[in-house]
Parts: C-alpha cells; sequence; structure tokens
C-alpha cells in the first residue's frame, strides 16, 4: 500500500508541473518578445526644431508648451517661426515685430499725441514682443513730446525704454539712443536674450 501511495503522489506532482509547464508556454507565446518598431518610433522624441524652422499652428503649441526657451512667433501668412530666447532673431521676426510697433507708433507722432495712451500703447506693443519671443524687450521710439526739461515746447526724440532704460531715457536724435543701447548690450553676457525694436 505504501508503495501505491507513492506511485500516485509522483504521478500527482508530474500532472501538477506538466500543467504549470503549459501555462507558462501559453504566456510566453502569447508576448512577443521582438521589439514593436512602430510603437518605438511613435514614442521616440521629435529632434528639437531649430532658430528660424517654419512650423504650424499645431507644433507652435507643442513648442510653447515643451517651455525650454523657444516659441514659435506668429506671421501674418498665418505660419509661425521658431525663435529662442538665447539666440539672435531671424530677420525676418525682427522685420515683422518692427513693422507692427511702427503701425503703433505712428499714432503718437504730433503734438497733439497723449502722453499717458502714448506710455500705455508703448508697454502693451512691449508686452506683446515678450510674449511672442520669449526676450525682454528694449523699446526704442520716435515720438513727439517735450523729452528735456529746457524746451518749452513740444518736438521729435526718441524714447528709449527698458534694459539700460527701465525707466526710460530721451535722446534728441535715433543715432543716440542707438549707440546708447549698442553700448550696452556690449557689455551684457546675454546680450541675446534681448530684442531691440526700433519704431519711428
Amino acid at each position: 500500500m505504501l508503495t501505491v501511495k507513492r506511485t500516485i503522489l509522483s504521478t500527482s506532482v508530474v500532472l501538477l508541473l506538466a500543467a504549470g509547464l503549459t501555462g507558462c508556454a501559453a504566456t510566453s507565446s502569447g508576448s512577443s518578445l521582438v521589439p514593436d518598431v512602430a510603437s518605438a518610433a511613435a514614442s521616440a522624441a521629435a529632434p528639437t526644431p531649430k532658430t528660424g524652422d517654419i512650423v504650424d499652428a499645431t507644433e507652435a503649441k507643442v513648442i510653447l508648451k515643451a517651455g525650454d526657451g523657444q516659441r514659435a512667433y506668429p506671421l501674418a501668412d498665418g505660419t509661425f517661426v521658431v525663435v529662442t530666447k538665447t539666440e539672435p532673431l531671424p530677420a525676418a521676426v525682427q522685420a515683422d515685430i518692427e513693422a507692427k510697433a511702427n503701425v503703433v507708433a505712428a499714432e503718437f507722432r504730433d503734438a497733439s499725441a497723449d502722453l499717458n495712451a502714448t506710455g500705455a500703447a508703448l508697454g502693451a506693443s512691449e508686452g506683446k514682443t515678450a510674449s511672442e519671443t520669449g526676450k525682454r524687450v528694449i523699446s526704442v521710439w520716435g515720438l513727439v513730446g517735450f523729452y528735456d526739461s529746457t524746451i518749452e515746447t513740444k518736438g521729435p526724440y526718441w524714447n528709449v525704454n527698458g534694459g539700460p532704460a527701465n525707466s526710460g531715457a530721451q535722446f534728441a536724435t535715433q543715432a543716440e539712443a542707438r549707440a546708447f543701447v549698442d553700448a550696452w548690450l556690449a557689455a551684457q553676457p546675454n546680450a541675446n536674450e534681448y530684442v531691440v525694436v526700433y519704431a519711428g
């Protein structure tokens, strides 16, 4: 009887082991060890866009969301140009920014210009440029007003705002204003983080 019990027990163990191996084999056959190439390609990170690249609205949102110092600047034709905070602006972007600023500045080039409205318009223009480029803005605008305490009538002058003149600075000519800004930027370790907007 003892021998029979051993035989039955051994048979049971063999059956259990066989069932277990069969289950493992079924599981293994259901999962592939070969990499899914399509999935790997889909999950691979897209290459970082370069300054000056043209992208669409969907890509522009992705770039903005990434928050890595890049923006996609909107042009009038509906396309977007990639700009990088630490690199110079593409020429097309610089030209577009100044064209827009000139439209705003044109409203304040006569003796009847309201100084409060001028300041508000200047601030709004700077804010929009900063948002669209991710850069700090230095505005150099040709305006009309009392730019010097010694003058008695309004006259044309160039106002620098931002960068070296956070409280504003006035100059008789654009050349003087430009020299002032250029000298300051030349001494900055992060000059490319600024965009200088000339309007007037």
